[in-house]
């Protein structure tokens, strides 16, 4: 079965202009955001949608709710953005200097950040969410869903679907940006469709 999904991340907050790691620091988005997500909708850029599945952060709830204020939102636990532990809140640069970055680091960074999530944990929740909204779509005959939540969210559900096989962290997704796939539902396999 062939299903289209609309995968969004949400748009931006004052944390996220200011280059800080948001994780799951709940903030809401800027005004200017609103604004522009509104006028983003209005022209027509976002697909229609039976439903759309959001993370629990406010940021995803109010971007869902301008982008399709007519379409009931399921909230997914999870689809909620990758626990940073302590770099949340940090700008890259104070990320780099901090010394359990330094720590941390070496010799890979397959562990959890200091008091973060596990990054295999996160990858297996993302997997699970995303089965979850193939199974609804299928056993309710949805045609398309859209899935508004985190940018690494995204990359990394596009990184477990999508041919070619990339690293999650080259999907490039703008604020309130996206992508639309084409998911085949027997062979798990999903095709670009476009760049939102």
């Amino acid at each position: 079965m062939k299903l289209t999904m609309v995968l969004i991340r949400a748009g931006m907050t004052r944390s996220g202009r200011e280059g800080r790691q948001l994780g799951t620091v709940d903030e809401p988005l800027l005004d200017q955001e609103r604004e522009r997500l509104r006028e983003r909708a209005g022209g027509g850029i976002y697909p229609e949608a039976d439903l759309t599945y959001v993370s629990a952060l406010y940021r995803c709830r109010e971007t869902a709710t301008l982008i399709y204020p007519r379409v009931p939102a399921v909230v997914l636990g999870n689809l909620r953005a990758l626990d940073a532990g302590v770099f949340e809140g940090m700008t890259r640069d104070e990320i780099l200097k901090d010394e359990a970055f330094s720590q941390w680091a070496e010799p890979t960074q397959l562990a959890a950040c200091p008091q973060g999530e596990d990054p295999y944990r996160f990858r297996a929740r993302c997997a699970q969410a995303f089965r979850l909204v193939v199974d609804e779509m299928c056993s309710k005959g949805f045609e398309c869903t859209a899935i508004i939540t985190h940018n690494l969210v995204i990359g990394t559900i596009l990184q477990r679907i999508c041919i070619p096989r990339s690293a999650y962290r080259n999907w490039d997704i703008q604020w309130g940006g996206g992508y639309v796939v084409e998911y085949d539902s027997i062979h798990s396999t999903a095709k670009l469709q476009a760049v939102l």
